[in-house]
């Protein structure tokens, strides 16, 4: 509705995070299992969700697979490969509906380049794709904004490999930055912004 519409009018992509749609009983009491326990269930979810986007005729979304797999916050409680397998999937179904929305992941809470790189290569050896590759900047006391920059740098210099090219990446979000502690520190959030 109204708020698609202002953020598109804005020039922003509106971002879908498909793990709170679904829900799981760890992270979101919301009854469901992980997607892992339930492959099948999951793909009918994530179809059904993106026959209703098209059916409404809303255009390019961004959907964001899951949120923080790395982290220890309960959202994801698989493996690193079943959250791998968790992508396909939803990357799948997704392009499968509506082939010019974009799919992003893998949606760390930590910058990982080590993890950044098996997910990408991940997704090689399966033929999906990562339009948009995602990670959050939660830096911590004694850590640098520099630090941004050069994960910013390094992850531009992977996609940027022709290795890589049939992913079809074609932006990077940090679409969490800022710990808690900073978030009230213009400086602080100069600085980020600065960085990106």
């Amino acid at each position: 509705g109204a708020r698609y519409s202002l953020v598109k009018q804005l020039g922003a992509d509106y971002e879908v995070i498909i793990a709170f749609l679904w829900g799981t009983k760890a992270a979101f009491n919301q009854g469901r299992p992980q997607p892992y326990e339930d492959p099948t269930a999951f793909s009918n979810f994530v179809t059904k969700m993106a026959e209703n986007v098209k059916a409404k005729g809303v255009n390019n979304f961004v959907f964001e697979v899951w949120n923080e797999p790395t982290s220890t916050t309960g959202y994801w409680t698989g493996t690193e490969q079943q959250f791998f397998d968790t992508y396909y999937i939803a990357e799948r179904a997704i392009h499968a509906v509506l082939p010019n929305h974009k799919v992003a992941g893998p949606s760390v809470g930590d910058f990982d380049k080590g993890y950044m790189q098996r997910f990408l290569d991940y997704c090689l050896a399966r033929g999906c794709e990562v339009n948009g590759l995602v990670w959050h900047e939660l830096l911590m006391p004694g850590q640098s904004i520099a630090e941004v920059e050069k994960h910013l740098r390094e992850m531009r210099q992977l996609i940027n490999d022709p290795k890589y090219a049939s992913l079809n990446v074609e932006k990077m979000h940090i679409n969490e930055y800022g710990s808690a502690w900073q978030q009230y520190w213009a400086g602080e959030a100069v600085a980020y912004l600065s960085a990106l």
